[in-house]
């Protein structure tokens, strides 16, 4: 198993926003995409004009012939809430964060747009928790070792079938964050519910986008939550969140791969 040198944000998201951003990339912070205008013609559609609202301001931007769009749809952390060692994580049932709002504008554009109802629909049948351990002492590390094999940063998640929330867990090899202290350590777990993957990605007949996110399925890749959603991570920490599971007939239906712009809790690139 190759990871990482630190985690996925420190290692991937940060440099690659480095990069971007040396290039002349612009990134817009609290801004959200509210919706897209598309223009059919035959047996093809196009997306013409981004909406999106920013301190509570109303805008449009234009695209062009020469411009794609890369629209991600809906996000397994929507409405993630923190708890700590005394509070379980308050469970958000009223959409706080708008994480679906996009998605729900555009499947009422087309039925290949995907049904976003399946995935956020029902919070209690797509809730799931994950948390992070900090510890000072190897004990509990020696033991998972013992047992799995794997030192630490070298195997897999490990899953305990028998487990009520189905929890998985994952050791990351030190140091997991710059700077950190070489007797502490790390661990990552969950509860989550799968399900099974789909095979569409891109609506019938589109031109100049398509849609990505942890809710479509694209070849060979990997859907984890660093990729289309804010990375959050937090010593000691609980999360509940909203995975959205769902059947492959839900995801977004394609025949031909393309590109498009990107609608992220944080905002638009």
């Amino acid at each position: 198993m190759r990871r990482t040198r630190l985690n996925q944000y420190g290692s991937s998201v940060r440099p690659l926003q480095t990069w971007l951003t040396d290039r002349g990339v612009v990134f817009e912070y609290a801004t959200s995409v509210t919706d897209i205008d598309f223009s059919d013609g035959v047996g093809e559609r196009r997306a013409t004009r981004i909406h999106y609202q920013r301190a509570g301001q109303e805008g449009t931007y234009d695209l062009g012939t020469a411009d794609y769009a890369f629209v991600t749809l809906g996000s397994m952390t929507a409405d993630a809430n923190y708890g700590d060692d005394d509070h379980a994580p308050e469970i958000i049932r009223d959409r706080r964060d708008d994480g679906f709002a996009l998605w729900q504008t555009l499947a009422k554009k087309g039925p290949d747009f995907g049904r976003p109802n399946t995935f956020e629909g029902n919070i209690d049948e797509s809730i799931w928790e994950s948390f992070t351990l900090t510890m000072r002492e190897p004990l509990l590390l020696h033991r998972i070792q013992e047992f799995s094999g794997n030192a630490p940063g070298t195997g897999g998640l490990m899953t305990f079938v028998d487990s009520p929330l189905l929890m998985s867990i994952v050791v990351p090899r030190p140091p997991h964050v710059e700077g950190q202290a070489e007797d502490v350590s790390t661990l990552w777990g969950y509860g989550l519910i799968t399900d099974t993957g789909g095979d569409y990605v891109v609506p019938t007949g589109a031109q100049d986008f398509a849609f990505i996110g942890q809710y479509t399925e694209i070849p060979e890749d990997v859907v984890f939550t660093v990729e289309h959603s804010r990375a959050r991570s937090d010593a000691r920490r609980l999360r509940t969140a909203r995975p959205r599971q769902g059947h492959p007939a839900d995801l977004p239906r394609a025949r031909r791969r393309q590109s498009r712009f990107p609608h992220t809790e944080e905002g638009l690139c």
